[in-house]
């Protein structure tokens, strides 16, 4: 929630001398996740920090102005989603989710060491850097993505060459993008009807899917219920005994 989160800004990387003000775990990350994807870091490395930091700024202002605080970081950020051709299309989108978070839940009475509100500025970014289109299109490349819709499925995501490889996102975070990904599209292209990007979220192959894992976990329930049922027969029978 929002209190754990700005709590958690706050709380220093690690000890620092009396006086003398130490780097906040938030700034850490952030210096970690530019130096893991320039020095190509093994892509979960990537894409963990990213998800964390995504998660993170949602719904916490006080994350969101740290973000801001440094324009070379979000310069970085701003760049991974344009050259979308030379970066791994994870690694994009879920940058663009990163500076998407930063569009919601902050007051407008929250404000950078620049003018305006953050949300506004964020808006202006977008338009100006990256485009509008060319923003929506890294993000609808993650949700159409194998990895995305094998989580979603809750299937593990198994390299041919590595079958040990973990997948790059789990269910629990596939909800997640999908919420934040529709009110992010509510705020850059109001008019739109998210026809754009939600349209497959929406549509009825996603449905689908979500009906086989309803209809997975209602067998599941149900198997449960005869194995209980099963031991309370047994369990009474030797009572009886």
């Amino acid at each position: 929630n929002r209190a754990c989160k700005e709590k958690l800004t706050k709380i220093p990387f690690e000890i620092s001398k009396p006086g003398v003000v130490g780097e906040v775990f938030f700034t850490k990350t952030l210096r970690e996740l530019i130096k893991a994807i320039k020095t190509n870091a093994d892509i979960q490395i990537q894409l963990g920090m990213l998800r964390l930091l995504s998660v993170w700024l949602y719904d916490c202002p006080t994350a969101q102005q740290l973000l801001m605080q440094s324009s070379s970081h979000m310069q970085f950020l701003v760049d991974l989603i344009k050259e979308q051709r030379s970066t791994n299309l994870h690694v994009s989108g879920l940058s663009g989710m990163v500076i998407g978070c930063c569009l919601l839940n902050n007051s407008n009475n929250t404000k950078n060491d620049t003018d305006g509100d953050i949300s506004s500025i964020i808006i202006n970014t977008i338009t100006r850097d990256i485009g509008i289109d060319k923003y929506t299109d890294c993000l609808n490349k993650i949700v159409k993505s194998e990895d995305f819709v094998n989580a979603e499925q809750g299937k593990s995501h198994m390299n041919t060459e590595d079958m040990n490889k973990l997948m790059f996102y789990d269910y629990d975070y596939i909800l997640f993008f999908q919420r934040v990904l529709k009110q992010i599209m509510l705020k850059i292209k109001p008019d739109s009807k998210m026809k754009s990007i939600t349209s497959f979220i929406d549509s009825p192959y996603q449905q689908n899917i979500n009906n086989e894992i309803s209809q997975q976990l209602v067998q599941q329930l149900k198997d449960r219920d005869a194995i209980i049922l099963d031991l309370q027969s047994k369990l009474a029978t030797y009572e009886k005994e």
